[in-house]
């Protein structure tokens, strides 16, 4: 299976292959806790940065703005997604980033 990405953050490998992002059901790669996915050629990383960022800049809270798609990240994603009137996904799918105008 190919990788679409990897990376070594606190001593723990986060990836995801193609199969598992087809597998679900997505037209464009979405990022879910503890998956490295490439988005618009930026890493995934400054996706979550300008995440954190644009959450925390229009009133919901992200907790620390360190490029973690972590459980409060998710949780402000949720609470997003809700306010725009997007389906839940708890990820930054493509509905999202355009929202939070993310490359």
């Amino acid at each position: 299976m190919a990788r679409l990405g990897s990376v070594l953050l606190g001593g723990i490998l986060l990836g995801a292959s193609v199969a598992a992002v087809m597998a679900q059901g997505q037209p464009t790669p979405v990022m879910r806790l503890g998956e490295w996915v490439e988005v618009g050629g930026a890493t995934p990383v400054v996706v979550v940065l300008q995440a954190q960022g644009r959450l925390k800049a229009t009133g919901f809270d992200p907790g620390p703005v360190d490029g973690m798609l972590d459980a409060r990240t998710q949780a402000a994603l949720r609470q997003y997604q809700r306010q725009q009137g997007f389906p839940i996904t708890d990820a930054l799918d493509a509905a999202t980033r355009k929202a939070l105008a993310i490359a």
